[in-house]
């Protein structure tokens, strides 16, 4: 009596894993105790239904062993490379930690650096500074001084003002163009004197 497929619960494609003269010799166990009669003839048999040798099965476990012994070995040499890569990146991380420890470094000495400029600037500048304003209080002191003016000029115009200090002050008259004072006190005289002759004629003597 030949298996068929609605008794037991087996699925085909488990039946068709066995051998030859398993298949062959197979006997439903629910066909045989229930009804002998209620069993399907074997199906035709056809080129997928060689039987499966044991040499078969232990080449195909076999097989399936290597793939399974590659696939780890694929993973551990794949693990070892992440590792390796990891390892790398990391020294890469630590690399530039180091050179933005030391780039932060150098811009805090630049910033030094830079402070200490301006300091030094500031200083120049001040100094400068002090020296224009003195160079600045000289020329004015020079300026004030007449063109031509000379020591003995000098000394000539302060005797002739104290000799004036006790002369009657004049207001409201016009003081002279002349730039020399000789000149100067001359033409005072000529013109005070102008002034007392339309007065009084003997006011002049």
């Amino acid at each position: 009596k030949k298996f068929h497929f609605g008794c037991a619960g087996f699925r085909e494609a488990k039946f068709r894993l066995l051998s030859k003269d398993s298949r062959d010799a197979w006997t439903c166990p629910e066909c045989k105790s229930s009804n002998p009669g209620n069993v399907q003839p074997a199906e035709p048999k056809t080129e997928n239904d060689a039987p499966i040798s044991k040499d078969f099965m232990v080449q195909m476990f076999s097989e399936l062993k290597d793939e399974i012994k590659k696939d780890r070995e694929m993973a551990a040499g794949n693990s070892r490379e992440i590792l390796a890569k990891i390892n790398d990146l990391s020294g890469k991380l630590d690399d530039c930690l180091t050179n933005y420890e030391t780039l932060s470094a150098r811009v805090d000495q630049m910033k030094n650096d830079l402070d200490d400029i301006k300091n030094e600037d500031l200083t120049h500048r001040v100094v400068s500074l002090e020296k224009t304003l003195e160079n600045f209080h000289a020329s004015r002191l020079s300026d004030d001084m007449p063109s031509g003016f000379n020591v003995e000029c000098a000394v000539a115009e302060m005797e002739d003002r104290r000799r004036r200090a006790g002369n009657i002050m004049i207001f409201s008259y016009p003081e002279s163009t002349e730039s020399h004072p000789i000149q100067s006190l001359q033409d005072d005289l000529d013109r005070i004197k102008a002034s007392l002759y339309e007065l009084s004629p003997e006011f002049t003597d």
